[in-house]
């Protein structure tokens, strides 16, 4: 199994624009942009005073590739941020014993 390793930058949070970057590491087979969302989403909230906090993700359709996402609260867009892979393993054993 492939795992890819995403570098989440945040463009802004709220009013702040210096949010650190975040890496989020997800098996290809895992729902990827639901697992970026959450991680997301608990960043998000250290910075919102809003407890109606949501995340979108969008990713390419291939997988392993990046995208960007929105982070609203209420009816307002609050945040948002750029989804770039990183890194690429493969976990599965060698074949060579």
């Amino acid at each position: 199994m492939k795992t890819t390793t995403y570098r989440i930058t945040f463009d802004k949070i709220g009013r702040n624009h210096n949010v650190g970057s975040i890496a989020v590491a997800s098996a290809e087979d895992d729902a990827v942009a639901d697992r970026i969302a959450r991680q997301v989403f608990d960043v998000a909230r250290g910075y919102l005073i809003s407890s109606d906090v949501n995340v979108t993700v969008e990713l390419g359709e291939v997988p392993g590739t990046g995208g960007q996402g929105y982070i609203s609260a209420g009816f307002q867009t609050v945040g948002t941020f750029t989804v770039t892979p990183t890194l690429t393993t493969d976990d599965e054993p060698d074949a060579t014993g």
